[in-house]
């Protein structure tokens, strides 16, 4: 059993941070719910009569819902590339200052104004 407050090193993967023990749970959990699913298709694709391609589609949509799922709970960052120096990122910063704005009634600033909320 974890200890609440333990962290889990993060994957050796660029982006991927250390997690804390509630986190790895979760999606440990999304991890057999995802599978439950899976067999669930998997039974109705082979099964003669039902329609197989419509039921693998629903295969790979499950699998993609869940990746999303967990993406959330881990939160992987961006990474930084190599090639990144001064001279490429003026080339995209905008010619204008940009503000952060908070979407009305979200307390994440990461939302802007006018934007729905998830």
């Amino acid at each position: 059993m974890s200890v609440p407050n333990e962290h889990h090193q993060g994957l050796p993967v660029a982006g991927y941070q250390p997690q804390n023990a509630e986190k790895v749970a979760l999606v440990n959990a999304n991890k057999v719910l995802e599978e439950r699913c899976i067999r669930a298709a998997e039974s109705v694709r082979d099964t003669p009569g039902m329609d197989g391609r419509m039921a693998a589609l629903a295969i790979t949509n499950l699998q993609q819902a869940f990746m999303w799922l967990n993406r959330a709970v881990f939160e992987p960052g961006r990474v930084a590339l190599p090639e990144a120096g001064a001279r490429l990122r003026a080339e995209f910063e905008p010619p204008y200052p940009v503000q952060q704005q908070v979407h009305a009634g979200s307390a994440d600033p990461r939302l802007p104004a006018g934007r729905p909320h998830p």
